[in-house]
């Protein structure tokens, strides 16, 4: 595979909401998530990671991106604080509106597409989605 190139270096835009999803405060859903699905901190700090990537990827690349199991739960753990996710849907997702598509079918092939972009992103920029600073 071919280095980045100037053409897909990250705008400016989508650094900017990097950041603000790297900085979006998602500790007040801990609760619910180690009372609910008996995660560890832990856990939700590693989940919490991957659910930023994934919704960063959603807003830049169409949401036809399938997450796994761990980030649906913590995904409807947030939706379910509904003044906070509308919050950060108009603050830190750009006034765009997320919410998890559940059609079984479309789940799985979207799930192995969804993984075969992060590996391709990973291997071109030798880094995570979300770990740039």
């Amino acid at each position: 595979m071919n280095k980045p190139t100037e053409t897909n270096i990250l705008t400016d835009k989508q650094l900017s909401l990097q950041y603000s999803l790297k900085k979006m405060p998602l500790t007040n859903i801990y609760g619910l998530l180690t009372s609910n699905f008996k995660w560890t901190v832990e856990k939700a700090l590693s989940v919490e990671r991957s659910y930023k990537t994934f919704l960063w990827m959603s807003i830049y690349f169409g949401n036809n991106f399938s997450p796994n199991r761990d980030i649906i739960m913590l995904w409807q753990t947030h939706i379910s604080d509904k003044t906070l996710y509308k919050y950060h849907c108009k603050y830190v997702f750009d006034g765009v509106e997320i919410y998890p598509n559940l059609n079984l079918q479309e789940i799985r092939y979207n799930h192995e597409e969804t993984r075969k972009i992060f590996n391709q992103y990973r291997h071109l920029f030798n880094a995570d989605p979300m770990s740039i600073d």
